[in-house]
């Protein structure tokens, strides 16, 4: 189960990390990843998650990369229900609080996942 931007929560059928080639970009250098997707295959809810493990507050740049590899993912384009989670060991800078906060994404940081783990 997951807890969507819209708090309802969805059954998740598959999770992975997501490896794709990007069209508009050379051969050799159109790699792209994704850390980690889940989906349900019946709602066709589908969640896209980054995770940066680096001393510095991640801001609106790796969402907005985020956003723009899941474009790329091949499924149920169309009427697909996208959510969005970062997951950062330093926390976020004000503008991507401020973004999560209009757009839904989840945000968590080192503090909320230790949290998350203690009352697991």
């Amino acid at each position: 189960m997951f807890l969507s931007k819209k708090g309802r929560l969805f059954h998740v059928d598959a999770v992975g990390n997501w490896h794709g080639k990007n069209p508009e970009r050379p051969k050799g250098f159109n790699e792209e990843e994704i850390d980690a997707v889940a989906v349900n295959k019946k709602t066709h809810d589908i969640l896209f998650a980054e995770c940066k493990w680096t001393a510095v507050q991640l801001d609106a740049n790796v969402y907005n990369e985020l956003k723009r590899k899941a474009r790329l993912v091949q499924w149920h384009n169309n009427e697909r229900h996208e959510h969005f989670a970062i997951f950062a060991k330093s926390g976020f800078t004000e503008e991507m609080k401020e973004i999560a906060k209009n757009e839904g994404v989840m945000l968590f940081d080192l503090e909320a996942i230790e949290k998350a783990l203690v009352n697991f």
